[in-house]
């Protein structure tokens, strides 16, 4: 009995040991810089862009995931952008290393029971332009160069981290990360291993391009609709969207292939939406910037309206 109780204490403490060691190697994510003369992105300041990562146990399945975090169009907001959200704007202040990312990127089997063996990259936003910007040395002394993060990072998964041994990958994104999911699902797509399975999986990045409910005018932050900065941004960033789509569309409406509703059919990988209806941010821009807290409000005139929208 002394022998099986001592036995059965150390394997407790064996694997107490292994949970430990697994957790601190694999929820630990490590900051790579895309650097090097093959290399055309980088963030709005100039620093260099990059991606945290993560070893999996399975080295054929891949989660990527852009992060979100709005944009900006014009002096005004990328200015009040860089007095207030520098971070979204430069990597210069990045962490080497991230712990404990949650839902579909957590190692966490019983949180994230069907991809937590995969290996994950988390792509910070530092591009302003929901991924899909090709412009340098822009009047605002910032470059929009959000395109080139994907094809990039891609690049360099392939050449040192066994990315084309992939067989199943999941493209995700939430806000301006799943808005830039549209530009970037077909360049995924086209540069996927021979063999492989991809999946978009697109969260609330949904976009509404009809009237708001207030009406603002665009000269201060959060007084701009979705549609209305994406068409104030289209002449600053110089976007790259699916060229089916801009084809399908005369030039005054090049911006909508930023909104999913237009971009949707021309996706070629299968996709999932997730869409709040009360989404914080689609209120936000229909000028609505209190959620409902109660019944009451949700009665009111206000939100009886957001059906109809």
């Amino acid at each position: 009995v002394a022998v099986f109780g001592y036995f059965m204490l150390h394997m407790r403490l064996r694997n107490l040991c292994f949970c430990l060691v697994w957790h601190c190697v694999y929820s630990t994510m490590v900051f790579h810089k895309l650097t090097g003369s093959q290399v055309k992105v980088q963030c709005n300041d100039g620093s260099p862009a990059g991606f945290y990562y993560r070893q999996g146990i399975n080295q054929t399945r891949w989660i990527l995931h852009l992060q979100g975090g709005g944009f900006c169009y014009d002096k005004t907001s990328c200015f009040s952008r860089w007095k207030y959200a520098r971070h979204l704007m430069s990597s210069k202040k990045y962490k080497p290393t991230i712990n404990d990312l949650p839902g579909l990127l957590s190692p966490n089997k019983q949180h994230n029971p069907y991809w937590y063996d995969a290996n994950v990259l988390f792509l910070p936003y530092c591009t302003s332009d929901s991924y899909c910007g090709a412009a340098t040395n822009t009047t605002l002394n910032f470059s929009f160069l959000g395109s080139f993060l994907v094809p990039d990072t891609i690049a360099e998964l392939k050449a040192n981290f066994g990315y084309n041994n992939a067989t199943e990958i999941l493209f995700t994104g939430s806000s301006a990360g799943a808005e830039g999911l549209l530009p970037n699902s077909n360049v995924m797509d086209a540069l996927k291993p021979e063999g492989s399975k991809l999946w978009v999986f697109s969260d609330s990045g949904w976009f509404l391009d009809f009237p708001p409910l207030h009406k603002g005018d665009c000269h201060s932050i959060g007084s701009c609709t979705e549609q209305g900065g994406l068409m104030r941004g289209f002449n600053l960033w110089n976007p790259a969207p699916i060229p089916s789509c801009i084809d399908a569309r005369p030039q005054s409406e090049h911006w909508q292939c930023m909104l999913a509703r237009y971009t949707e059919p021309y996706i070629v990988p299968p996709a999932l939406w997730l869409q709040f209806r009360f989404d914080a941010a689609q209120m936000g821009h229909d000028g609505i910037h209190h959620e409902p807290k109660s019944p009451a409000l949700l009665k009111s005139n206000m939100y009886n309206k957001l059906p109809k929208i």
